[in-house]
C-alpha cells in the first residue's frame, strides 16, 4: 500500500495502477482506500477520484452479473413459497406427518419438502448436503452439523468460514419437526439420505441435481441454492432496506451486503 499522502496527491497513476487488476481486485482496493481516507478525514475533493472509480466498477460489475443471469434460472420468493406450498400439500395428502412412509418415494416427498422449507428461511450456499447430525455440542467444532438440542445448523466449514468462522442458525419449530421426521429414517449420521439406500448419505452433487428437479417438477424452472439467495436479497431490494436490514441478510448468507446485492439482486424489470 502506497503512502497517505500519494493517495492524496497522485490519484490518477494510483486509479491508473487500480485499473491494472482485474475488476473485483480493484473493487475491493479501491474500497480500502477510500475507507483509508474517510479515516484520515481527506477532504471530498481528495476522495471524489477515489469515489468516482468505484461508481464505475460497481456498475461494470452489477452488469456483468446481470448478463451471467438468465431468465430461466431466476426465480421470486413467492415462486419459492408456492413450491413449499405444493410440496406441503403432497405430504399432507400421504399423511406423512402422521404414518411411517410407506415407500422410498414418500422419504422423498419429505425430503424435497425439508429442502425447500430450509432455504426458504436460511439461504445457505452449498452445505446442507454435509450436515451430520448430534445431539454433543463437543461434536460440532469441525465440519458442519444439524445440532438437534435445540435444532440448530452449525457450520464451520463453508465457503468464507476463514473470513466469518463458525455460524449458527436456530431452526424454527415447523423446519425441526421436519427434520425430525427426516433424521426417523436415517440409517447414516446424515440428514439428507438416499430414500432407497437410508444408509448412504445423499452427496453434494446429487443434493443440487435433485434440489432443481424439485423445482423442475412444479413450476417448470431449474432453480439453484444460488438463485434462492438472488430471492432472498432482490425480496430485500423491493423496498428501501436499512444499513441494519442489509447487514443481517448478508450475516446469515456469510459474506457483506456489498457482495450480496452485487452478485445476487436482480433488477426487475
Amino acid at each position: 500500500m502506497c503512502e497517505y499522502t500519494e493517495l492524496c496527491n497522485n490519484s490518477n497513476e494510483i486509479i491508473e495502477y487500480i485499473d491494472s487488476r482485474n475488476k473485483n481486485s480493484a473493487k475491493l482496493c479501491v474500497t480500502g482506500i477510500i475507507a483509508l481516507m474517510k479515516e484520515n478525514k481527506a477532504s471530498e475533493e481528495q476522495i471524489m477520484p477515489y469515489v468516482k472509480k468505484y461508481k464505475e466498477l460497481n456498475e461494470y460489475l452489477r452488469n456483468k452479473a446481470e448478463e451471467q443471469t438468465s431468465d430461466k434460472d431466476f426465480a421470486t420468493l413467492d415462486e419459492i413459497r408456492h413450491v413449499e406450498q405444493i410440496l406441503a400439500k403432497r405430504v399432507k395428502e400421504r399423511r406423512l406427518f402422521q404414518k411411517e412412509p410407506q415407500c422410498p418415494e414418500d422419504l422423498d416427498m419429505l425430503m424435497n419438502l425439508l429442502m425447500v422449507r430450509v432455504h426458504l428461511d436460511i439461504p445457505l450456499r452449498n452445505e446442507l448436503p454435509s450436515l451430520k447430525i448430534t445431539s454433543k455440542v463437543s461434536d460440532t467444532y469441525k465440519g458442519n452439523w444439524l445440532f438437534t438440542n435445540p435444532y440448530t445448523i452449525v457450520l464451520n466449514d463453508y465457503k468464507t468460514s476463514k473470513k466469518y468462522g463458525r455460524k449458527e442458525y436456530r431452526l424454527p419449530i415447523h423446519i425441526s419437526r421436519l427434520c425430525s421426521r427426516v433424521a426417523k429414517y436415517s440409517r447414516c449420521n446424515h440428514l439428507f439420505y438416499l430414500p432407497r439406500h437410508p444408509e448412504k448419505p445423499l452427496g453434494s452433487q446429487y443434493y443440487h441435481h435433485k434440489f432443481k428437479n424439485i423445482f423442475i417438477d412444479t413450476i417448470g424452472k431449474s432453480i439453484a441454492s444460488s438463485a434462492v439467495r438472488k430471492a432472498h436479497v432482490t425480496e430485500l431490494y423491493k423496498g428501501a432496506p436499512s444499513i441494519k436490514e442489509r447487514q443481517k441478510l448478508a450475516s446469515i448468507m456469510n459474506h457483506t451486503p456489498e457482495t450480496a446485492e452485487l452478485h445476487y439482486y436482480k433488477i426487475q424489470e
